[in-house]
């Protein structure tokens, strides 16, 4: 019975990492100077991601809104208007 030649396998490519809305949203937010509705982060974070969903305004309302209930002060963003957003300031006088 003859041996068979073992074929090298493919290096392994590593995966980019997964780009979620949350991720998203904190990248634009923190990279704005002004506060933005959840319809305009939406579109934005929209072009980050692969998957989109039906509804993605909704998405992005919902995450933030579900996100300062939860998360409360620790939360890196805050509600400055109805369905606007911006990223929260650190106290400088730490």
């Amino acid at each position: 019975m003859a041996k068979t030649e073992k074929v090298p396998k493919a290096p392994k490519v590593a995966k980019a990492p997964k780009v979620t809305w949350r991720s998203a949203v904190e990248r634009i937010l923190s990279e704005s100077d002004v506060p933005l509705s959840y319809k305009e982060l939406a579109e934005r974070a929209g072009k980050m991601l692969v998957k989109k969903g039906l509804t993605p305004e909704n998405t992005v309302n919902a995450l933030l809104t579900s996100l300062i209930k939860k998360e409360g002060e620790a939360c890196s963003f805050e509600k400055v208007g109805r369905g606007v957003y911006q990223w929260k300031a650190v106290p400088t006088d730490l």
